[in-house]
């Protein structure tokens, strides 16, 4: 830091320069500091003396390196490529915006993804959202946010739960870990009671959306602009809980999908059953869903699909088993996309 500030006074006095532009450009390392893996915990990024100044963040060294920008020098431009959460979730850059772009990760050797290359001003100004130009129609919006998904429930307690719901964190970074519905708390403790569970299971169904996690809305088109500028969000409130069609909407598709990590012998299945209400038993969702349990004695999708019976080999479960399943996962992808993730967004549960 003392070395770059030195070398700008030393241009500015050798060619007796009163004001000089300086540009930062940055295309910072990423390594986690609170991860297990290699660069992580036990590195030294997380005792950088940059680390130790940061009031939040700097977890990764992204953010090390933003913090840095506009907190010790002065740029007149400061020019980023790197994730969209410096500005959308952590705060750690609210200047003027000139110019911005999602670029697709593919084409910089990674997975495909969003990436934000973003020219700031040095001058303070807060945005709730941002345009920004791209390679498919040149404008897409990406919204700030300001609370997690978890505020939006608590803990019941083990006692009056019927089941663990874990809906945490903006990123669909580890959706398995941070989107889960399961009868073992094995991937967090917020047990739901069965007087609450109609109002919690929506966000399951937002912490699991595929399309944030992969950017397909059609099969043959991955929109890679979704990819990591979509997060989990409590800015809307518990709204969401008015619309009894979409918590119906959400109890079914939770009801039935294969992420749905609960045992056969969760309270989960007879109390979600009891809150179904007609329409959604009548539909071919829950009918064919119940066919499959009929035909293997057993509850949930996920354990269905393990299913092995002594008396029938390889062929009935080709041709008579997996087929209904496959049926069924398509029907509730149709069912997330058509019905859930549009009120979602409306009601800033994705945002």
């Amino acid at each position: 830091m003392e070395f770059y500030k030195k070398a700008i006074l030393d241009y500015k006095q050798k060619h007796k320069v009163q004001k000089l532009a300086v540009i930062f450009l940055e295309n910072p390392p990423y390594a986690q500091t609170n991860s297990n893996k290699e660069g992580g915990i036990n590195s030294k990024y997380q005792k950088t003396w940059v680390y130790t100044q940061m009031q939040k963040g700097g977890e990764d060294l992204d953010e090390q390196f933003c913090f840095s920008a506009f907190g010790f020098y002065k740029p007149y431009v400061y020019i980023h490529y790197g994730p969209i959460k410096i500005w959308k979730s952590r705060n750690l850059i609210n200047k003027k915006v000139a110019e911005c772009y999602l670029c697709n990760r593919k084409f910089f050797n990674a997975s495909e993804s969003a990436i934000a290359l973003m020219s700031w001003r040095n001058e303070d100004k807060f945005y709730e959202e941002l345009h920004f130009q791209n390679d498919i129609n040149d404008d897409f919006v990406v919204k700030k946010v300001h609370s997690t998904i978890s505020s939006l429930y608590e803990d019941e307690g083990v006692e009056s739960g019927i089941c663990v719901i874990e809906a945490r964190n903006f990123s669909f970074a580890s959706p398995r870990l941070t989107g889960s519905l399961n009868s073992n708390a094995k991937y967090g403790k917020k047990w739901v009671s069965e007087v609450n569970l109609l109002k919690v299971v929506p966000l399951f169904c937002a912490a699991r959306d595929e399309v944030s996690e992969n950017g397909y809305i059609e099969d043959d088109f991955k929109d890679y602009r979704i990819i990591d500028t979509v997060y989990k969000s409590g800015d809307g409130g518990t709204i969401y809980q008015n619309n009894k069609d979409f918590l119906q909407d959400c109890l079914l598709y939770a009801f039935c999908t294969q992420k749905n990590d609960c045992d056969i012998y969760s309270k989960f299945w007879e109390t979600a059953d009891k809150l179904l209400d007609n329409k959604r038993k009548k539909s071919e969702i829950y009918q064919l869903y119940q066919e499959l349990c009929k035909e293997t004695k057993l509850k949930g999708l996920k354990n269905i699909e393990k299913y092995k019976k002594n008396e029938y080999g390889k062929l009935w479960k080709e041709h008579n088993l997996y087929p209904k399943i496959v049926n069924l996962k398509a029907k509730l992808r149709a069912l997330h996309l058509d019905k859930i993730r549009p009120k979602m967004l409306k009601y800033e549960i994705l945002k």
